[in-house]
C-alpha cells in the first residue's frame, strides 16, 4: 500500500513539474509573439490532456491575439471548466479582454496589413498587450498620415514605444510642430503644478494650472485642478486669520469648497469662544450678538444651547445686580431692558418678577 501511494505520488509531482515545465515554454513563445507555436504546443497538449484546461487556455489566447475572438470564447469557457480556482481566475480576465476587443474588433482581420484597422483600434489593441509594438507602430503611422501629430506623440512619449529604434528621433521631429510644441508644454505645466500640489504649495500650482490652461483654453480638467488650488489656498488663508469673519469668507466664497465641515466647526468654537470670553468681560452686547449668531446660523444642539444660556444669564443678571444701588433713571431702564433679555431664555425667580414690576411702574 506504502508503495502504491509512493507511486502516486511521484506521478503527481512529475505531472505538476512536467506542465510547469510546458507553460514555461508556452510563456517563451508568447514573449516572442509567434502565436502559431502557441497554437501547435496548445493544441498538443488538449490532444495529450483533454480534461486539464491549460491547452484550453493558451489556445484562446492565441486565437485572442489573432482576433478570432468567437473560437477564443469556445476555447477559453473549457478552461474554464476544467480548471481549478486559478485557472478560472485567468479564464475570467481573458474572458473579458475577449469581450473588449469583440467589441472594438468585431470581425477577424489580418493583423499584418496596416490597414486593415483604423488608428484608434490599433491604440486601443496595443494597449491591451504592449508587447505588441507592431500595434503601436502601426498606431502611430496611422495618426501622422492623418496629422494627428498630438495623438502621435502621446504615443511615443508611452515607454513601451520610447524604446523601440528610431522613436526618440521620431518624437523629436514631432516636437517642432506647432500643436505638438503645445501639447508638450501642456503636458509639462500639467505634471509640474500636480507635483506643486502634492507638495503642498497650492500658490505654485495654481500658476502652473493657469499657465497650461492658456495652452488649451477648452481643456475640461484643467477648471477643476484649479478649483482645488484655489480651495486650498483659500482654506489656508482663513486658518492664517483664525477668524470668524474668515472662517465665513471661506464658506461663502463659489465653488469647491472641500473644507465646508471644518470651517463651520472653527466658526462655532470660536463663537463658543467669543460668549465665554464677553461674558468674562461682562460685555452684555457683545456676548448677546455672538450668542444669537450661533444659535441663528449654527443651530447648536439643545444640550450646547443651553451650556450658553446658562452663560448669557449669568452676564445678564451680573450686570443687572451691578446697577441695582442705582436710582438713575437711565441706569433703572437698562436694568428693565436686561431683564426683558433675561426672562426670553432665563429662568426668574420672584424676586426677579417683582423687581420688573417695581421698574415698570417707577419708569411709567
Amino acid at each position: 500500500m506504502r508503495r502504491i501511494l509512493f507511486v502516486l505520488l511521484c506521478l503527481t509531482a512529475w505531472q505538476v513539474n512536467a506542465q510547469q515545465n510546458t507553460e514555461k515554454e508556452i510563456n517563451q513563445f508568447i514573449l516572442a509573439r509567434n502565436w502559431d507555436q502557441v497554437m501547435m504546443r496548445s493544441l498538443n497538449i488538449m490532444a495529450e490532456e483533454p480534461l486539464q484546461p491549460l491547452g484550453y487556455y493558451y489556445t484562446a489566447l492565441a486565437l485572442c491575439r489573432q482576433t478570432e475572438f468567437a473560437k477564443a470564447e469556445g476555447y477559453n469557457a473549457k478552461a474554464f471548466l476544467f480548471g481549478d480556482e486559478k485557472w478560472k481566475s485567468k479564464s475570467r480576465e481573458l474572458g473579458k479582454q475577449i469581450q473588449e476587443l469583440k467589441q472594438l474588433i468585431p470581425q477577424p482581420v489580418n493583423l499584418d496589413d496596416i490597414n486593415s484597422l483604423e488608428a484608434y483600434q490599433w491604440s486601443k489593441l496595443w494597449q491591451f498587450d504592449k508587447s505588441n509594438i507592431n500595434a503601436g507602430v502601426n498606431a502611430v503611422e496611422l495618426l501622422i498620415r492623418k496629422n494627428h501629430l498630438v495623438q502621435a506623440a502621446e504615443l511615443l512619449d508611452d515607454p513601451a514605444l520610447a524604446k523601440i529604434t528610431g522613436a526618440k528621433e521620431l518624437r523629436k521631429k514631432l516636437s517642432s510642430n506647432k500643436e505638438v510644441a503645445g501639447a508638450d508644454k501642456l503636458e509639462s505645466y500639467t505634471k509640474t503644478g500636480d507635483a506643486q500640489f502634492q507638495r503642498k504649495d497650492f500658490e505654485a500650482a495654481l500658476t502652473s494650472y493657469k499657465k497650461a490652461l492658456e495652452q488649451e483654453p477648452n481643456n475640461r480638467q484643467l477648471p477643476d485642478k484649479i478649483e482645488f488650488a484655489e480651495d486650498e489656498i483659500a482654506w489656508k488663508s482663513a486658518q492664517g486669520k483664525a477668524t470668524v469673519e474668515a472662517y465665513e469668507t471661506y464658506l461663502n466664497r463659489s465653488g469647491i469648497r472641500k473644507y465646508q465641515k471644518e470651517a463651520k466647526a472653527k466658526i462655532i468654537d470660536n463663537l463658543k469662544y467669543q460668549i465665554q470670553t464677553f461674558a468674562k468681560r461682562n460685555e452684555v452686547d457683545q456676548a448677546e450678538a455672538a450668542y444669537n449668531k450661533y444659535v441663528q446660523r449654527y443651530r447648536p444642539s439643545s444640550i450646547e444651547k443651553q451650556e450658553l444660556e446658562k452663560i448669557l444669564c449669568e452676564t445678564y443678571f451680573s450686570s443687572i445686580y451691578a446697577l441695582s444701588d442705582s436710582k438713575e433713571k437711565s441706569d433703572k431702564q437698562a436694568r428693565l431692558n436686561l431683564y426683558y433679555k433675561a426672562r426670553k431664555i432665563c429662568p426668574l425667580s420672584e424676586a426677579d418678577k417683582k423687581e420688573i414690576s417695581k421698574l415698570e411702574k417707577s419708569l411709567n
